[in-house]
């Protein structure tokens, strides 16, 4: 098994990459509004979710297998967003496993719980998974569009954006300092993500 999470540093830095990207794509919108910057921020803003996400799984699942007993079959399977199948001579491959979006952030949660015993609290049900959810609908549409329409943000749109963005990055901040703060309280063992910035 790869693990690309090996240390702190390899979970840090590109979070702080995706992080940037927004940043940039908001700082670029409000400096000259324009749809095309719409845009930009919204598919900006979608792949720092998912790929925080991802890494936030690679980390999870690098210590979850250190730890003996700690992850089932079927969740390390999931962390690792693949899928074994079986060839006709009885070998077996994995495929890349797409798991929608909204489920992935649970399933992270459930996860991060269990392994580092933190406490996610993404706000389903509430006004701002609501929002999470519209923002999801506006990346959706403006990478699929069937009309002309589809193109364009809104005002609204781009606050819920802006929002969105700010619970994402409390989560991740949430997600990051639970992270340390196990590993101060357990030594790494082998396999297990270090301190090492």
């Amino acid at each position: 098994m790869k693990s690309k999470v090996k240390k702190l540093g390899d979970l840090t830095s590109p979070i702080v990459r995706f992080a940037a990207d927004v940043q940039e794509a908001e700082e670029a919108l409000d400096t000259k509004d324009s749809q095309y910057k719409r845009r930009v921020l919204a598919r900006a803003l979608f792949a720092m979710i998912e790929g925080t996400v991802y890494f936030l799984k690679q980390t999870t699942l690098s210590t979850g297998s250190s730890i003996r007993g700690k992850l089932k079959v079927a969740e390390f399977v999931l962390l690792m967003e693949e899928t074994p199948e079986l060839k006709s001579n009885g070998q077996v491959y994995t495929k890349t496993r797409f798991i929608p979006l909204e489920d992935n952030l649970k399933f992270l949660a459930r996860m991060m719980n269990e392994v580092f015993g933190v406490e996610i609290q993404l706000g389903v049900g509430t006004l701002i998974w609501h929002e999470f959810q519209t923002a999801l609908s506006i990346r959706n549409r403006i990478t699929h569009p069937k009309s002309e329409d589809d193109f364009s943000i809104s005002d609204s749109e781009v606050e819920t954006m802006k929002h969105v963005q700010g619970w994402f990055c409390q989560i991740t901040a949430d997600a990051v300092n639970g992270i340390v703060s196990f590993i101060g309280k357990h030594p790494p063992t082998k396999g297990a993500v270090e301190r090492v910035q």
